[in-house]
């Protein structure tokens, strides 16, 4: 492969992984020349950042297949093992540093290849230089890893910082306090980028907390460039990037409104952390990188995977039946194939000796996405998922009699879901007088959603209305109603209707299904009127800024489109200058690294992937479900 295709081909998840197989070799490369290293043995040590870093790109065949024959944790009670060495993948911190002291000085390994996360400061080094001064022999390795950060798929990551909007916007926090969190994610940032190869230029809003990212993130480069010792991790220098940080208050609806792509839904009504689902049932799903179906319709509408699934069922039924035969083999069973007459059937064995593995896992990943969307399907009829999505999509012209009517009606969501609906609607309301919510109206809706909550669960509302307090609050002082996708337009809106119809009588019969057992049994003819139902092919804010800093000629222009123009410019490569506008030439990229300071969600990355594909990579602090997001708006709401 010559080196164009290999920058072609490189995705931040695989710069990860070669990153973590390079640690996991002594940092020496796992491969070259096409020939792999030798495996040595040894046990992995890390803490709970390490162990969340590399749990979500490798699995435990994985660290076999580098050598790592056991796994621990830092703070775990540790036998010695003197026979093996270790490699300890840690974040550099006081109480990390004093643990790696105390093993050193026990001699609990033969030897010890020490990885920090991330660079550690001068203080840390001297404080592990002391603390291993009488057995500094046994470490063979000190490095500084840049691995401060958690790759969730090939090209989305998160900061893993959760609260960071809360702590940025929280008036109670000191300056030292928003020091800490803007050098935190700038920490990470700079790790990103050197694992990935880049040194982009890079955009931030004004005004907030992605600018003071902004500033420290171009000194740390321009430091980095002056002083680097070596060439960049992994190099990329023909690439253009551009790294554009959005404040999360550009748009806070896509943090609150109800999706209906598959992994927002999972998001929404599970708990999805690290590429583990967690399911309400307590049942428990890792998503394989190797995953087709979930690589293939991850982002897509949760209708059409169901049309994905079904289509994906029937094909693995067709080629099982070729396989199997006249049914002497299981596909579930692989010993079963030494009870098929080798005389008769020679060359169907061989066939089926290829073919079963690859079978078998096919039918484990079929079981898990089919109840996956048995889970989502019970969340959608007992939430009313479907009407509340209608509702957000066409929220701009809601009038306050319908929004009180949906949170009336009893059928229809949580109160969360309902606060989430209300909270949609009043952000996107539209500015002239005519449409602008009076008090009467909000205190009728408001005193409605009070209502939803029984009293002994009334600190709890109280706690959630505090969110809607903080969010009119935000929207005072902001642009947010911008913030709001394009309103459609009549014809859309009434399209939708009619979807909502069509998808109560989908739910419905797939229930019905359900609650017959048979779920694989029929499953194209349930979903065959569901194609239309499709959310309306809107851009949110982030997309059309991203797009327009990525490629101004090919911007549709608008508001938004002035807002991007008037992100600050930074350019660490260059000397420097103006730093708050771009050159007068407008400049056109290969990629964008879109960061949102203050928490991400899929929704937001599934709408700029499908714009700008893979010349987008998506970031975020952390991505919380809707509920933990709102909980950080109620706290803020709180301190107003």
């Amino acid at each position: 492969m010559d080196s164009e295709a290999e920058l072609d081909d490189k995705t931040l998840w695989s710069a990860q992984v070669h990153a973590l197989e390079k640690l996991l070799q002594f940092n020496q490369e796992p491969e070259v020349d096409g020939i792999e290293a030798p495996v040595s043995w040894k046990v992995l040590v890390f803490d709970t950042v390490g162990r969340d870093i590399v749990s979500s790109v490798l699995r435990v065949s994985d660290l076999f297949k580098n050598g790592v024959t056991l796994h621990l944790l830092l703070e775990s009670q540790r036998s010695p093992i003197p026979d093996v060495p270790a490699i300890y993948f840690v974040e550099p911190t006081p109480k990390n540093i004093e643990i790696i002291g105390k093993d050193v000085a026990s001699k609990l390994y033969t030897s010890f290849s020490l990885n920090f996360t991330r660079p550690l400061s001068r203080a840390l080094l001297e404080d592990l230089a002391a603390k291993t001064l009488h057995s500094s022999a046994s470490i063979s390795q000190v490095y500084e890893q840049y691995l401060q950060f958690t790759v969730l798929e090939p090209d989305v990551f998160s900061l893993s910082l959760p609260d960071t909007y809360r702590a940025l916007g929280d008036t109670r926090s000191s300056e030292h306090d928003i020091e800490s969190s803007v050098n935190k994610i700038v920490d990470g940032l700079f790790c990103m980028l050197m694992t990935y190869g880049v040194v982009p230029v890079i955009r931030a809003s004004r005004g907030n907390a992605a600018e003071m990212v902004a500033q420290v993130l171009d000194e740390r480069l321009r430091s980095f460039l002056v002083n680097k010792r070596g060439d960049l991790p992994q190099s990329l220098h023909d690439k253009r990037v551009i790294l554009t940080l959005i404040d999360r208050n550009i748009d806070l609806v896509s943090m609150f409104s109800h999706s209906w792509t598959y992994e927002s839904l999972i998001n929404d009504t599970c708990v999805f952390e690290r590429n583990s689902i967690k399911t309400p049932d307590g049942k428990v799903y890792d998503v394989d990188p190797q995953d087709k179906f979930w690589q293939s319709n991850r982002k897509l509408p949760f209708p059409e995977v169901a049309d994905n699934l079904d289509a994906f069922v029937v094909k693995y039924k067709e080629d099982a039946r070729k396989i199997t035969g006249n049914g002497d083999i299981d596909i579930e069973d692989p010993a079963s194939v030494a009870n098929v007459d080798l005389s008769q059937t020679t060359s169907s064995l061989k066939l089926a000796m290829t073919a079963i593995p690859e079978l078998s896992q096919r039918k484990k990943t079929i079981d898990m996405h089919m109840n996956i969307a048995t889970v989502l399907l019970k969340a959608i009829g007992d939430r009313g998922l479907a009407q509340l999505f209608e509702a957000e999509e066409t929220a701009s012209r809601l009038s306050p009699k319908q929004v009180l009517e949906i949170v009336k009606n009893k059928e229809l969501g949580t109160p969360e879901d309902k606060l989430r609906l209300y909270l949609t609607f009043y952000v996107t309301m539209h500015s002239p007088p005519e449409r602008r919510l009076n008090s009467s109206d909000m205190e009728e809706i408001e005193r409605e959603l009070m209502q939803l909550f029984s009293a002994e669960d009334q600190e709890k509302h109280m706690h959630d209305m505090r969110a809607l307090k903080y969010v009119k609050r935000t929207k005072e002082i902001s642009s947010m109603s911008m913030a709001a996708s394009n309103p459609q337009t009549p014809s859309a809106a009434s399209s939708s209707t009619s979807n909502t119809d069509i998808f109560r009588r989908f739910t419905s019969s797939l229930s019905d299904k359900l609650n017959q057992g048979s779920l694989t049994e029929g499953f194209g003819n349930i979903i065959s009127g569901v194609r239309n139902f499709l959310p309306e092919k809107t851009e949110t804010p982030v997309t059309r800024i991203a797009q327009h800093l990525l490629d101004p000629q090919a911007s549709a222009g608008g508001p938004t489109a002035k807002l991007a123009e008037d992100f600050l410019y930074f350019d660490p490569r260059e000397s420097r200058g103006a730093l708050s506008r771009p050159p007068p030439k407008r400049s056109v990229y290969d990629q964008t690294i879109v960061f949102m300071v203050g928490g991400g969600n899929y929704y937001e990355y599934a709408n700029v992937s499908a714009k700008l594909g893979n010349k987008v990579i998506y970031g975020a602090t952390d991505i919380p479900s809707p509920h933990a997001f709102i909980s950080q708006c109620a706290q803020l709401g709180a301190n107003l």
